[in-house]
């Protein structure tokens, strides 16, 4: 009995292929534009948390208003790459749906824009970023 009911899975999985009833690369590529937004969106709050705990603690640490000033300027110079990246990543990924939802050639162009974006982000903030699922996007050290 699980032998037949394992025959008529196979033979319905070969069907589906042989009529073409598998997922397109459009959607394989919408649910991965997905994910990614997924990984952004959980890492947004974490990258939030360490810059206001740095602002503060170079606050706490300031013995006078110049020096928490100074200190908080150190502060956002330090982090001023990491938005600028994160600002990439988020118009690279825009570009992508947008290309997705219109159905546009421009998809591999995009792609190549939205991978450019995340190993950006990747070098001026290392460890705190999620992978993104994509195989082609493949950052050098």
């Amino acid at each position: 009995m699980i032998r037949d009911l394992l025959a008529t899975v196979l033979l319905a999985v070969a069907l589906c292929f042989l009529n073409g009833c598998g997922v397109s690369a459009r959607q394989i590529q919408a649910q991965t534009a997905t994910a990614v937004a997924n990984s952004a969106n959980a890492s947004l709050p974490i990258l939030v948390g360490r810059y206001r705990l740095e602002g503060d603690r170079a606050i706490a640490e300031a013995t006078d208003r110049a020096g928490a000033e100074a200190a908080v300027a150190a502060v956002q110079q330090k982090w001023t790459p990491v938005w600028k990246s994160w600002e990439t990543l988020r118009l690279a990924h825009g570009a992508w749906a947008a290309l997705l939802e219109k159905g546009d050639v421009g998809l591999a162009a995009a792609l190549s824009a939205l991978g450019d974006a995340y190993c950006g982000l990747l070098k001026v903030w290392p460890g705190d970023v999620p992978a993104i699922p994509l195989s082609v996007v493949r950052c050098e050290p």
